[in-house]
């Protein structure tokens, strides 16, 4: 496409794709969807909204709010994290009121707060590492969700800096 100066003007891939396209390509090509390539090679489509970001799964579909955790569910969370450590299906198995997904969000906040308080990690979340992260690894003070609940760098310091901290029993620490 040329402009009135006789220079390519920005449009978009999409039109640009569609104006390159033959007559046989007009019945593949679709504008509001994108193929992409899945880790295990299967390919799938994705729904784009009008600015070319990703629609969510649940468009349209009334989402439910979120409530807190009972102190029966957290007594669970934390049997939970005992027996299961970073197996996130069986430790949400164990408390069934909640999926994997709500699990790891509060276990990820539960970590931060552990990582403030100075206290371990439980010893068999410690067995696949001992960083205050849903995979085992340090946790980034910087990270919204850490700074979210107030994390500085100084306390992941001090933390490191402490050899006993992980003999400690992680409740009573």
């Amino acid at each position: 496409m040329l402009g009135t100066a006789g220079r390519k003007s920005k449009g978009s891939k999409a039109a640009a794709e569609a104006a390159a396209a033959g007559p046989d390509d007009e019945e593949d090509f679709k504008p509001d969807s994108k193929a992409s390539e899945e880790p295990n090679g299967t390919s799938t489509e994705q729904e784009l909204s009008a600015t070319g970001r990703r629609k969510r799964k649940d468009t349209g579909t009334n989402r439910t709010q979120s409530r807190g955790w009972s102190e029966d569910e957290e007594r669970l969370f934390v049997e939970a994290l005992d027996l299961h450590g970073r197996d996130w299906k069986a430790a949400a198995a164990h408390v069934g009121t909640r999926d994997a997904r709500a699990f790891t969000s509060h276990a990820q906040k539960f970590f931060i707060k552990l990582a403030i308080a100075g206290k371990p990690v439980p010893p068999k979340v410690a067995e696949t590492g001992q960083g205050y992260t849903l995979s085992g690894k340090p946790l980034d003070p910087t990270s919204s969700a850490a700074r979210a609940y107030g994390l500085k760098p100084e306390i992941l310091e001090s933390e490191a800096a402490s050899a006993t901290l992980h003999q400690k029993s992680w409740l009573s620490a």
